[in-house]
């Protein structure tokens, strides 16, 4: 007998997220995977690790339903997108190489009690449809070369991009979400680099035109979003780190609008090359502007009223680093002094100061980061 597909249980599993305890996320929890359950059949002991997401109002085994999975769908486009906002991947960082494919979440459903029934996943390749084994494309895609990690509350960056709660009456950016997302998937850079700046261009339009932008004053976007900064942080004028880190990033003012506008210029570019002219850019470096840039710009924009001064902190460090070129940003150094002794990339000292600054510090220590803040700035 046929087990109907509402009734079917199921978990929300991500193979390649590893928590040692309960990580809590808006709207649910990220528990340890258990390889064996007495609630759940499902066939392959090869599903080892990882985590499971739990809603709030709901048990970890759960019988399907639509409504249910569109809601852990939303939330996982979140989580993703709250990781990438505040821990941007970099060469020298301690989780190593972390792709879109990092938060793959599979759907495992209950074994149906007929054992001659073979679950499928309808794949298209844009002309026809195809009912693949559902056991086979899972454990090729949990076996490709993803890098995992082991993530704690602290790695995402909620508080940056907002929560579940907060977006649900702008449910129209879910999209946007999900293709900036997409930017960060793994591609050859060789063959498969094309929708990258499609994608990254489409995000940001759309949220310039939800953010009241006009398509005519599109030239002036750098030194409008910088000044947009700039009227958050006035907000802390009085804070001696921030007054004291304003008064370095002043007179390198014109350098960070310039890079700005011209990543924002190189996106456009990119893309339209691509788009009216069928030619492909290998220059990446307005990609890697993008990936840091787009976060920003939807929390002053999107999440503003649940900013604080720790994002302010974040807002110039951010400036601090479009001082230099993109395409140096993920480049690694070596010291002078002492010799040989590898030194932060701009990306690094970015991720590295706006999630420290805004800890609590002693006056030594503040006067260590404003110094090396100087040098960064300084730095050609």
């Amino acid at each position: 007998m046929w087990m109907k597909k509402e009734k079917r249980k199921i978990i929300y599993y991500f193979p390649h997220l590893f928590v040692d305890s309960e990580v809590k996320i808006p709207g649910g929890m990220l528990r340890p995977f258990k390889n064996q359950s007495d609630e759940l059949r499902i066939r392959h002991e090869e599903y080892k690790g990882g985590s499971v997401f739990t809603l709030d109002d709901a048990p970890e085994v759960n019988e399907f339903n639509q409504e249910t999975d569109v809601r852990v769908q939303k939330i996982t486009e979140l989580v993703k997108f709250s990781y990438f906002a505040k821990n941007v991947p970099h060469a020298m960082s301690i989780h190593g190489f972390v792709s879109l494919e990092t938060f793959d979440m599979f759907r495992l459903i209950e074994e149906n009690l007929d054992s001659s029934f073979e679950h499928k996943i309808v794949v298209s390749n844009g002309m026809s449809k195809f009912s693949h084994s559902a056991d086979k494309v899972l454990l090729s895609r949990k076996n490709q070369a993803v890098n995992s990690i082991r993530i704690k509350d602290y790695n995402f960056g909620f508080d940056i991009v907002g929560t579940y709660e907060s977006l649900e009456s702008k449910n129209e950016l879910y999209s946007v979400i999900h293709l900036y997302n997409k930017v960060w998937e793994q591609q050859s850079l060789f063959n498969s680099f094309l929708d990258k700046p499609i994608l990254a261009k489409t995000t940001f339009e759309v949220l310039y035109k939800f953010n009241g932008g006009d398509k005519k004053k599109l030239k002036e976007f750098a030194s409008d979003f910088v000044e947009m900064i700039n009227e958050f942080v006035e907000n802390y004028k009085n804070d001696e780190l921030i007054s004291t880190i304003i008064s370095l990033i002043k007179p390198h003012k014109d350098d960070i609008v310039s890079n700005i506008n011209d990543s924002l210029n190189g996106l456009k570019i990119t893309r339209d090359s691509l788009v009216h002219d069928g030619i492909q850019q290998f220059d990446t470096s307005s990609i890697k502007f993008y990936l840091v840039w787009f976060p920003i710009y939807w929390s002053i924009t999107i999440n503003r009223e649940s900013l604080t001064r720790d994002h302010a902190l974040r807002f110039l460090c951010f400036l601090c680093l479009c001082k230099h070129s993109p395409s140096t940003w993920d480049t690694s150094k070596t010291s002078v002094n002492p010799p040989f002794r590898s030194k932060y990339s701009h990306l690094g000292c970015y991720v590295m100061k706006s999630n420290q600054l805004a800890n609590d510090m002693t006056e030594e220590y503040r006067n260590l980061h404003i110094k090396a803040i100087r040098n960064w700035l300084e730095e050609n």
